[in-house]
């Protein structure tokens, strides 16, 4: 397969320009590349703070002056975002006018449809349950009435009496045996 290798002899005098030029085109596609990966930053950082409900020079700064954009994040993560007050105080002006949001009325339309199941759920079981106490109660019922019709039970006799015996081991004395 492999016969033979094929090394190439390299000039000197060529070797450090071709070394230049590839460091010279390395430092030029690293140079873009960083500018490309700056203006992305940039362009994210903007639309995030806008997002948020900030002016977007907030996330400019946060990316020009990094100490200073660790400290912006830490309020922005602490602090209620303007977007968020502004969709409260929205929310707040429907209720008070009696509208609800298209999402809110599926999730009550859901929330009831789950309070029905478990009412029929409940009334099911409480229906079984009267079922079963009216059968229980028949049952009992029945067990009266064929106690009532049974004929009294004949009282047993009185055992008989045991005859009397001494501690000292004699046989009482009788009044047949004298």
């Amino acid at each position: 397969m492999f016969t033979s290798i094929d090394v190439v002899g390299v000039d000197p005098e060529t070797a450090g320009e071709s070394l230049t030029d590839f460091l010279q085109t390395a430092g030029l596609v690293a140079f873009w590349s960083a500018v490309a990966v700056a203006v992305l930053t940039f362009i994210v950082a903007i639309a995030v703070s806008k997002k948020a409900g900030y002016s977007g020079w907030w996330g400019a700064i946060a990316v020009l002056f990094p100490p200073v954009g660790v400290i912006l994040l830490l309020l922005f993560a602490l602090l209620k975002w303007p977007a968020l007050k502004e969709r409260d105080e929205a929310l707040g002006v429907l209720t008070e006018n009696g509208l609800t949001l298209p999402s809110h009325e599926r999730a009550a339309i859901k929330e009831a449809e789950r309070k029905k199941a478990v009412e029929d759920e409940a009334r099911r079981r409480m229906e079984k349950a009267q079922a079963e106490r009216e059968k229980a109660d028949a049952e009992r019922a029945r067990f009266n009435a064929k106690q009532a019709e049974a004929p009294a039970a004949v009282e047993p006799a009185p055992a008989p009496a045991l005859a009397p015996t001494t501690t000292s081991g004699e046989q009482p004395v009788t009044a047949g045996d004298k």
